[in-house]
């Protein structure tokens, strides 16, 4: 007995960015950075295009686990302090290490419960065009404010004059194509 065919739907073929089952074209993207502000309908502009799927998971992580990682950001960034020669520079990555060092012993004082938390979006489309396009629709849909700053310095632009494209972030999504 062949577990793929007992478990997996019929006609599924996996392709290096994407994947096919039955007669769908999915893919799935992983959101690996938030807005620091989360307001009111923030997965609306998502959630109400057709063949648009989220998953959302929060895992629980040991704190000894964090803890370590922290700890060798801290580590990295003294390394960076001590090669330094600016004096902004070198300020900034002193007052980084004091806060993830602050933040450390908040968390090991208060004993709070630390999560890891993910969202996935899976796309489906009746062909490679309409996936290709509701892919763009998605990165475009700029959640983490990666691809649009303001001019005003506020989280949400005031209008379509304060929006800021940057193009670095544009160019390398015309890579992903």
């Amino acid at each position: 007995m062949n577990l793929k065919t007992e478990l997996a739907p019929k006609g599924l073929e996996f392709r290096s960015s994407d994947f096919v089952m039955s007669d769908k074209y999915c893919t799935i993207l992983t959101v690996i950075s938030y807005p620091r502000l989360i307001g009111e309908g923030y997965l609306s502009s998502l959630t109400s295009m057709p063949g648009i799927k989220i998953v959302i998971r929060h895992i629980p992580v040991p704190f000894s686990s964090l803890q370590k990682m922290i700890n060798k950001q801290v580590a990295d960034l003294r390394q960076r302090y001590t090669e330094e020669n600016d004096k902004t520079t070198k300020e900034r990555y002193r007052q980084d290490v004091e806060s993830l060092e602050f933040f450390i012993s908040q968390l090991a004082s208060s004993q709070s419960k630390i999560f890891d938390f993910q969202m996935h979006i899976l796309i489906s489309a009746d062909n490679e065009e309409d996936l290709n396009m509701k892919k763009y629709n998605v990165i475009f849909s700029d959640l983490d404010g990666t691809l649009i700053n303001t001019i005003s310095g506020e989280t949400f632009p005031k209008g379509i004059w304060d929006m800021k494209i940057r193009f670095d972030v544009l160019y390398k999504i015309k890579e992903i194509k």
